[in-house]
């Protein structure tokens, strides 16, 4: 582990009290919990989303800000997927040539986000989700 306590701090709350006191939709849920600790201390150590017009959208912006460098700088992972994989999670998720050709025309910030939230295998239409996740990117660079 990562000591969690000492690391962070003792006041520091659970991811899973954190979506609740959040109130946090479906999706968002599932963007926060899929992402590393380190990340989701990030997100957490800006504050509670309570008090936001719509906490599920802010907290989608923090983690693009999160996992784009804004505060959180040593993501494992770095800031722009490789080539490799990228082609990766599109042969493990097959992903559909619209799908795709919208991955590599997107910036490598947009492209970490879509990746940085995991595998499509659950999903009905993988191809879809990146599609969504992209939109998600694009609206979370842009505030």
């Amino acid at each position: 582990g990562y000591g969690a306590a000492t690391a962070y701090g003792a006041a520091t709350m659970d991811p899973q009290t954190f979506i609740a006191e959040a109130s946090l939709d479906d999706r968002a849920t599932e963007a926060f919990l899929s992402s590393t600790p380190e990340v989701q201390h990030a997100v957490m150590e800006r504050g509670s989303l309570r008090d936001a017009r719509n906490p599920s959208a802010a907290l989608l912006g923090r983690l693009k800000t999160v996992m784009t460098g804004g505060g959180f700088m040593n993501s494992p992972t770095g800031p722009a997927p490789g080539r490799e994989e990228l082609e990766a999670f599109i042969r493990d998720n097959q992903i559909d040539e619209r799908a795709q050709e919208a991955l590599y025309s997107a910036p490598p910030s947009a492209i970490r986000f879509v990746l940085e939230r995991g595998g499509l295998q659950d999903t009905r239409n993988p191809s879809s989700a990146v599609l969504a996740r992209l939109r998600d990117a694009n609206q979370a660079m842009r505030g």
